[in-house]
Formats: structure tokens, C-alpha cells, sequence
């Protein structure tokens, strides 16, 4: 895949690897997870391990220096929203679906700030785009949204979920 972003986050182009993820990434994947999201919001080792088996295809990955520094994951469905049991339940997972959930964005804190999560991000729409769908789904905390909005979603409003215990809002980018 293309790397050709790495002036623009202050990193070697050389040294940046951006791919889909393998089998052999899921400890590198649960560790970035668990660094970036507190223990009660974090996936685990064994639902990355189900969900690299599932939709392996949907998550997309950063290396620096072969050095996992960001990836974004999700699945596809047909369902409009995005609820709680879509993160622990990858048979939920149907590839011809409208909608690319996102289920986590993770940039290591050492490279936090530098826009990476945005490049990221991008790429991962232009690649749901390419495949057909109507576009993005995701939720976020109410401190994060000015931040989605910024790379063109929409807020919808408060989300029903309750995944670990916090309060979440929905937000949608279209095709």
C-alpha cells in the first residue's frame, strides 16, 4: 500500500510499512490496543485473534521502523448503526455490507499529535469507498468528536452503547 505520507507526519518515508493485517500481528495489535484505550474499552488478545480470522481485510496497520506505531480496524454490515454487540460478535461481520464500522483507532502515544491517526484514517475510507460502501460508522467519547469532525464525519447523536461503562456518540461519514 502506499506510504507516501510520511513527510507530512514527520516520518522517513522508507521506513514506513502501511498493510492489511496478518495472523502473526495479533500481538502487536492487542499491545498497541492496550496502551491506547483504558482496560474496560480495550479489546483482548482473543477477540483480536477472532477478529483478525474474520475481517483481517478491514484492519489497516502502520509500521515505523518495523515497529506497529497506529492501526484502525472495524467490520462491514448491512446495519445502519453501530452497536455493542458488533465488537464481540465477528459473525455480525458481512463482507457485502453498506457500512464500514470503526472499531478502534490507535496511534502509539510516542507518535500521538502528528497526524497520523487522520492519514490513517483517510486511507481506510478510500479503501471502504473502493469497495462499494456508503460509507463510515463509528463512536467516540464527546471529547473526540470535534476531532472526527474534522475528517468529515457527522455527529448523529448519543449512542446507545455502554461499552466499558462510558458514554459514547455516534458519528457518520457518507459516500
Amino acid at each position: 500500500m502506499d506510504c507516501a505520507f510520511g513527510n507530512e507526519i514527520g516520518l522517513e518515508e522508507e521506513a514506513l510499512c502501511l498493510r492489511k493485517a496478518e495472523p502473526s500481528d495479533l500481538d502487536a495489535v492487542a499491545g498497541l490496543e492496550a496502551e491506547c484505550f483504558p482496560k474496560a474499552e480495550a479489546a483482548t488478545k482473543e477477540q483480536f485473534q477472532e477478529r483478525l480470522k474474520a475481517y483481517g481485510n478491514h484492519f489497516l496497520l502502520l509500521f515505523y521502523a518495523g515497529r506497529l506505531i497506529s492501526f484502525i480496524n472495524g467490520f462491514v454490515s448491512n446495519q445502519k448503526d453501530l452497536f455493542d454487540e458488533m465488537y464481540e460478535n465477528v459473525s455480525l461481520h458481512d463482507e457485502d455490507g453498506d457500512w464500514q464500522m470503526i472499531f478502534g483507532v490507535n496511534t502509539h502515544p510516542e507518535f500521538q499529535r502528528r497526524g497520523i491517526a487522520t492519514k490513517m484514517i483517510q486511507v481506510f475510507l478510500e479503501e471502504a469507498k473502493k469497495e462499494g460502501r456508503k460509507g463510515a460508522v463509528l463512536t467516540c467519547k464527546e471529547e473526540k468528536i470535534p476531532f472526527y469532525s474534522r475528517c468529515g464525519f457527522d455527529l448523529e447523536g448519543k449512542s446507545a452503547s455502554v461499552h466499558g461503562d462510558a458514554e459514547w456518540y455516534q458519528m457518520r461519514r457518507r459516500f
